[in-house]
């Protein structure tokens, strides 16, 4: 039995009402490289959103965002009940120093406490405190444990805190 290569020209996927929509077949491999710069992803996905987009690394960025939030989602609903016991605090002091916020943000493991992209998190989330007592600059108040609704509402980094927090879960396959 001999197996026979059978080269695709190109992939077809169909959508509604009969319309299709051919992606590339190739990657190009300079848009892989400038891809996995930006984004730190497996190859396999950064190879998926190339073909998506027809080798765009900036509508491949914007794929795989969305693909990490939906994968967070998914991963968040299945993990939500799990205890997360260790974490670690992250304090952010603005650069006027009137105002500071200490964030104290759990997970499962050290050894996701210990993680670069954890620590991140948890500095940005600090650095969206901040923004509380910034958007009064002229009223020295004390705020003390900000509703977590509140606080998932602000922007870090270009998304909510909420959403960031759900594309951790998703990445770092733990809950927080």
């Amino acid at each position: 039995m001999s197996l026979v290569r059978i080269p695709l020209a190109s992939r077809r996927i169909s959508g509604v009402l009969g319309s299709s929509r051919t992606y590339a077949s190739k990657v190009d491999i300079g848009a892989l490289k400038r891809l996995r710069q930006l984004n730190p992803v497996a190859i396999s996905k950064a190879k998926e959103a190339l073909l998506r987009t027809d080798n765009d690394v900036g509508k491949a960025a914007e794929w795989l965002d969305k693909d990490a939030l939906a994968a967070g989602a998914q991963k968040a609903e299945k993990v939500k009940d799990r205890v997360a016991t260790e974490g670690g605090i992250a304090v952010h002091v603005n650069d006027t120093h009137t105002a500071a916020a200490i964030v104290e943000l759990g997970c499962e493991t050290d050894f996701v406490a210990r993680n670069a992209r954890f620590v991140d998190l948890a500095t940005s989330i600090a650095h969206a405190g901040v923004s509380f007592a910034d958007a009064d600059a002229g009223v020295r108040a004390t705020l003390a444990n900000i509703e977590i609704g509140s606080l998932a509402a602000r922007l870090v980094d270009g998304r909510t805190v909420a959403d960031a927090i759900t594309e951790s879960i998703g990445r770092l396959g733990e809950n927080i």
